[in-house]
């Protein structure tokens, strides 16, 4: 993944089309499914996120506040789904974990060096800067086991169901894919 120009502009296309998923989930929720917009929405908003820090022009040009304020604004939504899930354990599990995928982004940003984004070169870290580099790892082995975990789901899934687990996988092996590079 360093240094690779094509596996960046992949991975941008991968998680950009996720983004276009969700967001078409959100539009066609109706106002029963207010909840299930919501979560659309910031799983729309993360994807597309890390579609933009993926791209290489774009990594380089956005300043870190901006990726701070994108990842930042996700943990906060995500956070609000968490305690309006209440002991819905289904949907309180959902959203956790959508605050641990924008908490690693917050992360990840953090971890940039503070030439940071200019220097990216394919995501490229020479090193976390930032706060405890010794969570890259767990992250990893998280985001790993999910990609896993959603992947099976995958396979069994009704064909409506199918395109919803596979955005979730991919977004897992996105993931996966960031904190490696890290």
């Amino acid at each position: 993944m360093p240094g690779s120009p094509l596996l960046m502009w992949a991975l941008a296309a991968l998680t950009a089309s996720v983004a276009a998923y969700c967001l078409a989930r959100a539009c066609a929720a109706g106002p029963r499914r207010a909840a299930d917009c919501g979560a659309e929405l910031v799983e729309a908003a993360m994807a597309l996120g890390m579609a933009a820090m993926a791209a290489p022009p774009i990594a380089a040009a956005a300043p870190r506040e901006a990726w701070y304020a994108v990842f930042g604004g996700v943990l906060a939504l995500a956070l609000v789904f968490v305690v309006r899930a209440g002991g819905r354990l289904g949907a309180w599990r959902h959203h956790a974990h959508h605050v641990v995928e924008s908490g690693a982004m917050v992360y990840a940003v953090a971890a940039m060096p503070v030439a940071g984004m200019a220097a990216m070169d394919g995501m490229r870290m020479d090193g976390p800067s930032g706060p405890a580099p010794a969570l890259v790892l767990p992250l990893l082995l998280y985001f790993a086991g999910y990609a896993a975990w959603s992947g099976t789901r995958v396979m069994g899934a009704h064909p409506r169901t199918a395109p919803l687990a596979g955005c979730r996988t991919a977004m897992a092996v996105a993931m996966c894919a960031m904190l490696a590079a890290m």
